[in-house]
């Protein structure tokens, strides 16, 4: 595991707008480091990546499986793809290992993911059904096809796979788990932050709505992303662990359907299930 680091740090004063949701925003100061200087084209085709503790993973439009292998604080694209055997139409990578779930909303979790064997040994399969999963500093949330929210109780180190799950009051269509908290977006691509999220409380207590609209959001050590309608892909100026719901939305070049932002940088698909890094990013 690394961090993308520099020795140097610049800020520039910037006057930026753009369109999140319909909804004009204006960022007045943006420490450029922070969203990079390009997207790098990677090799292969995903339609979803995931990108956590345990490296980069993603599924592709046959929903194979795969894992990145090579990287390093000296190669933070990696060398190259690795399948991994399975079906999965969403994957998740973070804190508490690998999860997943198929076409028919079975969830997954990947046995014998470590440092020494980084794809793991095989699945097991966690009773419940979800659409989407998020496995973060935070435990392991997921929405079903309700859009109803649901929260892994009992999830640890010693016990990854958790006991079972406890229903979370609201509705999202897909759900960010990871550094800065839990955040989500609902069908009609509102944005929702949940309060109250600690360690020790991590369901938290409510939901708080930020300015804009999205259709895909994450969140990690590198900051909240999104991606909105039109692939238009965004960041959340200021948000940190002071203020995680931070101030507001700057728009970054390019265009992408899906995000994700973890320990090993951002990297996200476009409607042509090409795969992107963003380079220059400084933590």
């Amino acid at each position: 595991m690394f961090k993308l680091k520099n020795l140097y740090f610049m800020v520039l004063i910037l006057t930026i707008l753009s369109l999140v949701g319909g909804e004009l925003i204006f960022a007045a100061t943006l420490d450029t480091n922070s969203i990079g200087d390009s997207w790098i084209q990677i090799s292969g085709g995903l339609k979803q990546i995931s990108v956590g503790s345990f490296g980069v993973w993603g599924v592709n439009s046959s929903d194979n499986i795969y894992f990145r292998n090579g990287l390093s604080a000296t190669v933070p694209m990696g060398t190259g793809w690795q399948q991994v055997p399975g079906g999965l139409k969403h994957v998740s990578v973070g804190d508490y290992g690998v999860w997943g779930v198929n076409t028919s909303d079975n969830i997954y979790f990947r046995n014998g993911v470590s440092a020494e064997n980084p794809i793991g040994t095989g699945w097991t399969q966690i009773a419940g059904g979800l659409k989407q999963i998020c496995v973060g500093d935070y435990g392991v949330w997921g929405v079903n096809s309700s859009d109803n929210i649901y929260f892994r109780n009992g999830v640890c180190a010693e016990n990854p796979m958790g006991t079972g799950w406890t229903q979370v009051p609201g509705g999202l269509k897909q759900i960010s788990v990871n550094d800065l908290g839990v955040f989500g977006v609902n069908s009609n691509d509102q944005i929702f932050f949940r309060t109250g999220v600690t360690k020790l409380n991590p369901m938290g207590t409510s939901w708080q709505q930020i300015p804009g609209g999205l259709k895909y959001i994450s969140n990690g050590e590198y900051g909240v992303w999104g991606v909105n309608a039109n692939d238009g892909i965004f960041f959340r100026n200021g948000a940190s662990k002071l203020n995680p719901a931070g101030n507001e939305w700057v728009l970054v070049p390019g265009g992408l359907k899906q995000i994700s932002v973890g320990e090993y940088g951002v990297w996200g698909v476009n409607s042509l299930d090409n795969i992107y890094f963003r380079n220059g990013i400084v933590e």
